[in-house]
């Protein structure tokens, strides 16, 4: 545990590592690791988890590649500011192809034209999943994450086109003031020059900085189209860097609460220590000098330390235990069948002439009341849905002149 703990920046680029520890807003720590083979990540992780010593109450925020994340622009209206968290969250299933419990996601808010400007940016989890495991494996604990060019360009404090380029791919990112208004991550492979250099600006403002992450004949080239100086990223000890606590977008994997949770309660075992280990070498003086009272103040001290570190144990314990609970019913909830794909799906397999006057599902039961111009072909068309099974009639069929009542029942899968 810290007192003054650190913030512990590693930003993943095509053949290096970055690792950074700022305190306060210094950067107090500084070093760098090739990549070399295919394995080679893994073993600078091994190595970045030995200097790095991150402490239980320490953020680690790692920058990942651009193409690992998704940039999603819309607009709300006001009203939706009431319950914000879930308006952006059926606004995104319209602008998105996956579902969102398989992505991470942050949003920024901010006023336009009497409407709420949402902008957001999303990770899917499976492309991470192996980075993760393997900074997991360095005894590493990622707290926040977001693209090595954006954490790079909040860190300087510059504006303008940030650009990594490298033998895989180019990423280009233009940012102000952390607002993100370009992220494009292009293939190196069998792509011309001129078709990577495509999405670039054509010209900055004169406020506006053309940062790489690492110079090459790539980077040369666009500085010469822009007619830019090149400002080539490098921090060192000692530098004054933007507070991470702002930095935008960032999408944070352990809550910053829990750190704050962890430290107090961190500090508070060893403020009982050591007031501890006073009482104990205090306790022949104070006895000598016959100063019982303040070793009772002491004593007093301590027994209220005690019980405040048995309160937030305790905390901990009804936490962990409402975390459990949360996680089963996730589970149970994502394992079943949503009712808007079942309507769906049971609309997309339905026959045009056929209409329906009840759709109940109970439990894991569908229960389908109606009338047809042929039941039996209703029945054949819902038995070869992937979401049902066992579908069968619940009554027999009813004909009334060319239509027949029909009631089906069917178990979700």
């Amino acid at each position: 545990m810290a007192f003054l703990p650190k913030t512990h920046v590693l930003l993943c680029c095509e053949h290096r590592l970055l690792l950074y520890q700022v305190q306060g807003q210094k950067i107090v720590f500084s070093q760098e690791w090739s990549l070399g083979d295919e394995g080679g990540f893994a073993a600078a992780l091994l190595e970045v988890g030995q200097v790095s010593a991150q402490k239980s109450d320490e953020a680690l925020i790692v920058g990942f590649p651009l193409n690992a994340f998704n940039f999603v622009h819309f607009t709300l209206p006001n009203a939706a500011q009431e319950n914000l968290d879930e308006a952006v969250g059926y606004e995104l299933m319209r602008h998105v192809a996956y579902d969102l419990s398989q992505a991470w996601y942050d949003y920024q808010l901010s006023e336009q034209g009497g409407s709420l400007r949402i902008d957001v940016m999303l990770a899917l989890r499976l492309p991470l999943q192996q980075q993760l495991a393997a900074i997991s494996a360095a005894g590493l604990t990622v707290t926040g994450m977001a693209p090595t060019l954006l954490v790079a360009a909040w860190l300087t404090g510059h504006n303008g086109l940030f650009v990594q380029g490298g033998d895989k791919t180019l990423e280009c990112l233009t940012c102000r003031s952390g607002h993100v208004e370009l992220a494009v991550s292009r293939d190196c492979a069998n792509t011309s020059d001129s078709q990577l250099l495509q999405p670039l600006p054509q010209e900055l403002s004169a406020d506006d900085e053309l940062c790489v992450l690492d110079e090459n004949a790539l980077t040369e080239k666009i500085s010469q189209q822009m007619d830019r100086t090149l400002r080539v990223f490098a921090l060192g000890v000692g530098d004054s860097v933007s507070s991470l606590k702002a930095l935008p977008h960032r999408i944070d994997l352990v809550p910053p609460h829990v750190l704050r949770q962890r430290r107090l309660r961190l500090r508070l075992l060893i403020g009982a220590g050591l007031l501890f280990a006073v009482s104990l070498l205090v306790y022949p003086a104070a006895e000598w000098l016959g100063k019982q009272s303040a070793l009772a103040g002491l004593d007093s001290q301590i027994s209220e330390m005690r019980h405040q570190v048995e309160a937030l144990s305790t905390l901990r314990e009804q936490n962990q235990e409402m975390k459990d609970r949360v996680e089963r019913l996730a589970a149970y909830v994502q394992g079943r069948t949503r009712p808007l794909d079942l309507l769906k799906e049971v609309t997309d397999v339905l026959t045009a002439e056929t209409w329906l006057s009840a759709f109940e599902i109970h439990e894991q039961q569908l229960i389908l009341r109606g009338t047809t111009a042929d039941a039996t072909a209703v029945l054949e068309a819902l038995a070869t849905s992937p979401l049902l099974q066992d579908v069968k009639f619940d009554s027999p069929v009813v004909k009334k002149g060319t239509l027949e009542t029909f009631s089906i029942v069917a178990t979700l899968k």
